[in-house]
C-alpha cells in the first residue's frame, strides 16, 4: 500500500493505492483517514487498486479494508501519510501474462502517484518484441499524471510476445525516482478492441466536506474487457449544489463537494454508463491546536486555540471546553484565559468535536518590557509630521525570556496633539500599535502589562525642504545621470532613508524608475535619457517637492584622466563626467547599470559627477578621484577604506558594498588647504609644498593630508615626483610612504614637464621636449626615449608612455595600449592611429584616452569594465570616439 502527501495540492490530499496481486480475492476497498474521517471506496483490478486522491495531511493514518464478493474482510492495512516516497508502478495494461491481446490495445502504466512527465518517454517506458525495441511514443493520458500510454508506431504483430518495462529512471513531481523498475509481458493475438461495453468510474464512492474535492476516473472496456483509450466521456452531476463537477469532457473528473447531501456521478462513453456516489457531509472538528504558553503570574492571559476541519481550514462559533489538569498552578476560564497561581508548570487541555489538544504552561515572574520601533528606520527618535510608525513589544519574565501569548497591553501618549495612537494589532507575537505623528513636538508613548510598563520619547518635525542635488544635469543621449534627494526638518536636520517619490515633467526626454535608493542619508533616481531636449524632475516627501533641471545634450571634453579601470573628464560646458567601474563610487554618482554579470556597478557611456561643485582640473587614481575647483578647493570621491578621500577618517560616509567605506559623491578635502594642483591622492598647495593623505599610519599618510618631508616646494607635481624650478635643484624629486624625504632624480638633468606613477616606470620632458623615463625596465636613472621625436606633454601609463608633439600628433610605447592597431610592444615610440590632432592624452595599466584640439575625446584599449566609454565592452587597439559626443 501506498500513501504519499501532495504538499502541493491546496487540498492538500494523499494518493493511495495498492499495488496488483496484492489481494487476488478483493472486490472492493474501503480507505479512511483516521485524523478527519474522509474516505472512499474503490473496486479491485488484478488483486489491486488504482490511485485514489484522499484528503489528508502528513502523519494521518489512512486505514485500508479490503473486502471479497462475500463482503468478508480479506486484507487490512494501515499506513502513515508522508512527504515524500519512491513511486512504484500499481499495475499495466494489459495485465501481466495477458494473453489474446488486441493488435490495437491500449498500452498503459499505472503509477501510485503523480509522475514528472519529463521523465516518461521511450528510453524509461519500453516495449519490445523479445531483443528488438518497438518506436513509439509516451504520453500521459489526457487529464491525467499518473497514467501513462505507450503508443507503437504501427499496429502490433499478431500471435507475438511483447515486454513491457518501466525503468527506475521514472520520476514523481518531487523528483523520487521509482522505487524499483518493472515489467510485464503479454501475448497477442489476432483481432482489435471491440465497442465500448462497460464504464467503471473509480472510486465507485466518496466521503467529503464542503470544499473538498477527488479525482474521478472513468475506464472504457469492451465487452472482452479490454481497456480503451481516447473515448469521449461526458460527465454529469446529478445534483451541482450538492457536488460541482469541473471538467466535463475528458477521462477524469474533478468532484468538489459544495453543501450537505449526496449526489451521483454519472461517466457515460457511447451509450454506456458508469457512477460514482459522493457524500458531502457538514464541516466537522479535525483537529484542535493549542500552542505551549509562558505566562505571567498573576495576570489572566488567552491561549490560542485553532478549531480545523478535515481541510484545516478554520472553524469558527465552534465550543471549545477548557480544562486544567494542575490548577494548583494555572487555572483555566470557559473563554481560554488562564492565570497563573504559583511558579511552575501546567497542563491545559481544550477540547472541541471529540478531538483535544494539550499546551504545557509555564508560569513566571514578570520582568520587564522591550519596545522596538521601527519605521522602518527610526533614528535619534525623530518623526516627521504625516509619518507613522509601528512599535511592538514583547513582555518578559525576569530571566529575559518572551511571554507568549502576550499578555493584554494598554498604550498611551502623553501628547496626541503630537503624537496619536491611530490603530493595533493583536497577535501571537509582539503587539504592535500605529502610532502617526501629527504636529512638531515631543511626546511619550508608553505600554503597559502585566503591571510594567515601558516608554519611549518621540521627537517630531516637520518637512521643510525636499533638495534635488544637483541642481541642474546633464545626461548624454543614451545615457543616465543621477539625482539624489534629501530630506530637511525644520531645524535643518537631514532625515534619512525617507521613501522619496520622484517624477519627470517630460517622460519622453528623461525618465525616472518607478522607486528610489538609498545613498548614505539621502535617496537617489537614475534618470535615463531618452531623446534630445530638457525636463524638470521633482522629488517628493509629504507633500514637500524639490526639483532639478536635467538636460539631454551631447557634450565635449577639455580634459581627461585615466586610472585602472575607470575614466573621468571635464566638459567644455563645465561639468564632469565619468565612465567605467564603479563599485567604490569612483565615477562620483551611484549608478544602477552593471556589467561582467550583472553584480558589478559600472557605466559603459560618460555619467555626470552628481555634484553641483564645477571643477577646473582632475586626477583618476585606483579606486578613487579627486578634483580641483577654480577657487583651488580640493574634493575627492570613491574608495576610502585607507583614508583616500582625505576627509580625517577612513569609515565612510557610505559603504559600497564589499569594497567597503567610499563616496558616491564629491567630498570636501580636510585641512582648509588651497591647491594650485592635484595628482592621485596628492595636492600641491598654492605656495608649491606638497600635501598627500591615505594608506595607514605606518605605511601610508592617512585620512588627513600631511606634507611630504624635506621642506622642498614644487612647481609641478606627478605622485609621487615633483619638479624644482629654481636654482641648483631645478630637476626633478621623487618620494614613497610618508616620512620619506624627496631624492633627487639621478643624472642632473632639468625637466619641464613630468608624469608619474606608483607602477613601474616614470617619464618626463627636458626643455625642449626631449622624452626621458626611468624605473622598471628602464634602471634607476632617467633613459632617453629612442626615436628623436620631441613632445609638449607626456603621459606615463606604467608600462607605457604616450607623448603629444606640438603639432598633434600622438606617438606611444612601451608595452601596453599603443593605439596603433597592434598590440605588439614597442621600446621606440609609434603613431596612434587615426590621424587625429591631439590636445592631450592620459594613459594607465591597459587603457589610454585623449581629447583632440577640437574637444573630442577618444579611447582605446581594454574596456572590460567600460572604461573606454563606447556604450560596449569591446576593447579596441585604435582610437574609438567617446558615446555621446556630437
Amino acid at each position: 500500500m501506498s500513501a504519499r502527501a501532495e504538499t502541493t495540492n491546496p487540498d492538500s490530499v494523499a494518493f493511495v493505492s495498492l499495488p496488483a496481486g496484492t489481494a487476488p480475492d478483493g472486490v472492493r476497498a474501503t480507505m479512511r483517514n483516521r485524523a478527519t474521517g474522509l474516505s472512499a471506496t474503490t473496486v479491485l483490478i488484478d488483486g489491486g487498486f488504482d490511485p485514489v486522491m484522499l484528503g489528508a495531511h502528513v502523519g494521518d493514518s489512512i486505514q485500508v479494508a479490503v473486502t471479497d464478493a462475500q463482503n468478508h474482510v480479506v486484507l487490512q492495512l494501515v499506513n502513515v501519510v508522508s512527504s515524500r516516497r519512491p513511486p512504484v508502478v500499481v499495475r499495466t495494461e494489459p495485465p501481466y501474462k495477458k494473453v489474446d491481446v488486441p493488435l490495437n490495445a491500449a498500452i498503459v502504466v499505472v503509477f501510485s502517484e503523480p509522475v514528472d512527465p519529463a521523465t516518461l518517454g521511450t528510453g524509461t517506458v519500453q516495449l519490445h518484441n523479445g531483443a528488438t525495441p518497438v518506436s513509439g511514443t509516451v504520453r500521459l493520458l489526457p487529464g491525467t499524471n499518473d497514467l501513462a500510454e505507450f503508443v507503437p508506431a504501427v499496429a502490433l504483430e499478431p500471435a507475438t510476445t511483447y515486454q513491457l518495462t518501466v525503468t527506475d529512471a521514472v520520476r514523481d513531481l518531487s523528483g523520487d525516482p521509482l522505487a524499483a523498475a518493472a515489467s510485464a509481458d503479454f501475448t497477442t493475438g489476432n483481432g482489435v478492441t471491440g465497442n465500448v461495453a462497460s464504464v467503471t468510474v473509480l472510486p465507485t464512492s466518496a466521503d467529503l466536506p464542503p470544499g473538498g474535492g477527488i479525482v474521478l476516473t472513468a475506464l472504457v472496456r469492451d465487452s472482452a474487457g479490454n481497456l480503451l483509450t481516447g473515448r469521449s466521456i461526458a460527465w454529469v452531476s446529478s445534483d451541482s449544489s450538492t457536488v460541482r463537477l469541473f471538467v466535463t469532457d475528458s477521462t477524469p473528473t474533478i468532484a468538489r463537494g459544495i453543501a450537505a447531501g449526496t449526489a451521483t456521478v454519472t461517466a457515460t462513453s457511447e451509450g454506456h454508463s458508469g457512477t460514482a456516489t459522493i457524500s458531502v457531509h457538514t464541516s466537522r472538528v479535525a483537529y484542535v491546536l493549542l500552542s505551549d504558553a509562558r505566562v505571567p503570574l498573576g495576570w489572566p492571559v488567552r491561549l490560542h486555540v485553532e478549531v480545523l476541519d478535515e481541510l484545516q481550514q478554520h472553524l469558527v462559533g465552534v465550543p471549545v471546553t477548557w480544562t486544567s489538569l494542575t490548577p494548583a498552578v494555572a487555572t483555566v476560564n470557559s473563554s481560554g484565559e488562564v492565570t497563573g497561581q504559583t511558579l511552575g508548570r501546567a497542563l491545559i487541555v481544550a477540547a472541541s468535536g471529540g478531538k483535544s489538544d494539550t499546551a504545557n504552561v509555564t508560569v513566571a515572574t514578570p520582568g520587564g518590557i522591550r519596545l522596538f520601533p521601527n519605521f522602518p528606520v527610526f533614528q535619534d527618535s525623530s518623526l516627521l509630521a504625516g509619518e507613522v510608525i509601528g512599535v511592538g513589544a514583547v513582555v518578559g519574565d525576569v530571566d529575559g525570556n518572551g511571554f507568549y501569548p502576550d499578555p493584554p497591553m494598554t498604550w498611551n501618549s502623553s501628547d496626541n496633539a503630537v503624537a496619536l495612537i491611530v490603530d493595533s494589532v493583536p497577535g501571537l507575537c509582539c503587539p504592535k500599535v500605529v502610532v502617526r505623528a501629527l504636529a512638531p513636538g515631543s511626546a511619550t508613548i508608553t505600554a503597559t502589562s502585566a503591571g510594567l510598563s515601558a516608554s519611549f520619547a518621540v521627537a517630531v518635525d516637520r518637512v521643510a525642504s525636499v533638495v534635488v542635488t544637483p541642481s541642474a544635469t546633464t545626461a548624454v543621449p543614451g545615457g543616465t545621470a543621477t539625482l539624489i534627494a534629501t530630506v530637511l526638518g525644520a531645524t535643518g536636520k537631514v532625515f534619512p532613508d525617507r521613501p522619496v517619490t520622484f517624477v519627470s515633467s517630460d517622460t519622453t526626454v528623461a525618465s525616472v524608475p518607478s522607486g528610489a535608493r538609498v545613498q548614505g542619508t539621502s535617496e537617489w533616481t537614475s534618470v535615463t535619457a531618452r531623446a534630445l531636449g530638457s525636463a524638470t524632475v521633482s522629488a517628493t516627501y509629504l507633500g514637500v517637492s524639490g526639483s532639478a533641471s536635467v538636460r539631454v545634450q551631447n557634450v565635449n571634453f577639455t580634459s581627461i584622466s585615466t586610472s585602472a579601470y575607470h575614466t573621468c573628464a571635464i566638459a567644455v560646458s563645465g561639468g564632469t563626467f565619468c565612465w567605467g567601474w564603479d563599485g567604490s563610487g569612483e565615477l562620483g554618482t551611484p549608478t544602477l547599470a552593471t556589467c561582467n554579470g550583472g553584480s558589478n556597478p559600472c557605466s559603459l557611456m560618460p555619467v555626470a559627477v552628481a555634484s553641483d561643485v564645477r571643477f577646473d582640473s582632475l586626477s583618476a587614481s585606483y579606486v578613487s578621484t579627486c578634483a580641483l575647483t577654480a577657487a583651488s578647493q580640493g574634493y575627492c570621491w570613491g574608495a576610502n577604506g585607507i583614508g583616500q578621500l582625505g576627509i580625517g577618517d577612513s569609515t565612510g560616509p557610505e559603504q559600497c558594498g564589499y569594497q567597503g567605506p567610499c563616496s558616491t559623491v564629491p567630498v570636501p578635502i580636510v585641512g582648509g588647504l588651497t591647491f594650485k594642483a592635484i595628482s592621485g591622492l596628492c595636492g600641491l598647495t598654492t605656495s608649491g609644498a606638497a600635501y598627500c593623505w591615505g594608506g595607514s599610519a605606518t605605511w601610508g599618510y592617512g585620512p588627513s593630508p600631511q606634507p611630504v618631508s624635506g621642506g622642498l616646494t614644487f612647481a609641478a607635481l606627478s605622485t609621487p615626483c615633483g619638479l624644482r624650478d629654481s636654482g641648483a635643484d631645478s630637476g626633478a624629486y621623487c618620494w614613497g610612504a610618508y616620512g620619506t624625504v624627496p631624492v633627487a632624480v639621478p643624472g642632473g638633468l632639468a625637466f619641464a614637464r613630468i608624469s608619474a606613477t606608483n607602477y613601474a616606470y616614470t617619464c618626463a620632458l627636458g626643455g625642449a621636449g626631449d622624452a626621458y623615463c626611468w624605473g622598471g625596465s628602464y634602471g634607476s636613472s632617467p633613459v632617453a626615449v629612442p626615436g628623436g621625436l620631441t613632445f609638449a606633454s607626456i603621459s606615463s601609463g606604467g608600462t607605457f608612455a604616450c607623448g603629444v608633439t606640438a603639432t598633434g600628433a600622438a606617438y606611444c610605447w612601451g608595452s601596453g595600449p599603443l593605439g596603433n592597431s597592434t598590440t605588439t610592444s614597442s621600446d621606440v615610440p609609434v603613431e596612434v592611429a587615426g590621424g587625429l590632432t591631439w590636445a592631450s592624452i592620459s594613459g594607465y595599466y591597459d587603457h589610454a584616452c585623449g581629447v583632440t584640439t577640437s574637444h573630442v575625446a577618444y579611447c582605446w584599449g581594454s574596456n572590460f569594465w567600460g572604461q573606454l566609454g563606447t556604450g560596449n565592452q569591446s576593447g579596441s587597439a585604435v582610437p574609438v570616439k567617446v558615446a555621446g559626443q556630437p
